[in-house]
């Protein structure tokens, strides 16, 4: 039996109720109906190696050597990276959820996964969940437990677009476990959005420290946030109380995109402007 071949990275799509198996580690996808094929990892780093191998064929097919960000085909649609444990659920103290009983809805996630559906951005979930490595629970159990909740927040009129898992150990040593950017850049690959543009919201160092790796902006859920005073000069990420807070904020951040590429504008023009009355007035012509 091959070693990955329990930790396979189950993506649902709930309103569909269809899925499709993704590899976790050295493992080539099929299509929706979870048809897999196996090959074997190889040294450490391989993960890194293919997914810029990938990203880089890609670019070619779609539009050449030289293509730009603006011309690879990125998508329009507005993308929310989440982490699960902390930031959607609430965290096993000491451990993982290994069963439905355990896993528990964080206050307000649910009225937040609705905001961002009813604001039109695809939210997906990026999470380690070592427990498949460890054998503390099979990825048969940890995708019947996604597959639950997923349903849950589809009941709620909200919507989980996809979710990744890294469902290796810490001794793998693979390269998607956070704080490694893999899940995030291989998100981004094909879901085709910019990481620049796009908010992740976790709840660790490891989180902020694979999002800013990533080049994504960062919001930190920290449960006692409002009771925090915070220096002017502190440089940290941005910190929400829970993710209806941080949903908030990036729901504004973007609605204050246009006010603020129309100033920016307008101080161009301005600048613009001046320097073609000083021209005129060295060349005498004003």
């Amino acid at each position: 039996m091959h070693r990955f071949q329990d930790r396979l990275e189950v993506a649902y799509w709930p309103s569909a109720c269809r899925f499709r198996e993704r590899d976790a580690c050295g493992c080539d996808f099929g299509s929706a109906s979870g048809q897999v094929f196996l090959r074997e990892p190889g040294a450490n780093g391989e993960d890194e190696d293919v997914l810029r191998a990938r990203t880089e064929l890609w670019k070619r097919d779609c539009c050449g050597d030289d293509a730009g960000t603006e011309k690879m085909g990125m998508t329009e649609k507005e993308y929310v990276l989440l982490d699960r444990d902390g930031v959607i659920n609430r965290r096993m103290p000491g451990g993982y959820v290994t069963s439905w009983k355990q896993f528990e809805f964080l206050p307000r996630v649910l009225e937040a996964l609705r905001l961002l559906a009813d604001r039109g951005y695809a939210a997906i979930v990026l999470s380690n969940q070592g427990c498949v490595g460890e054998g503390l629970l099979s990825s048969k159990d940890l995708d019947a437990i996604t597959h639950r909740f997923q349903l849950e927040v589809a009941l709620s009129e909200g919507n989980i677009t996809q979710v990744y898992y890294c469902r290796h150990s810490v001794q793998d040593e693979c390269g998607c476990r956070k704080p490694k950017p893999g899940l995030l850049r291989r998100a981004s690959l094909e879901h085709r959005f910019a990481l620049e543009r796009t908010f992740y919201v976790g709840d660790s160092p490891g989180d902020c420290r694979a999002a800013d790796d990533a080049g994504c902006r960062t919001i930190l859920i920290e449960r006692m946030s409002f009771l925090e005073e915070r220096r002017a000069h502190e440089e940290s990420p941005m910190v929400a109380c829970n993710l209806y807070e941080a949903v908030e904020f990036i729901v504004a951040a973007h609605d204050a995109l246009p006010r603020e590429a129309a100033m920016a504008m307008r101080q161009k023009l301005q600048q613009e402007l001046q320097q073609e009355l000083r021209q005129g007035l060295q060349q005498g012509q004003l």
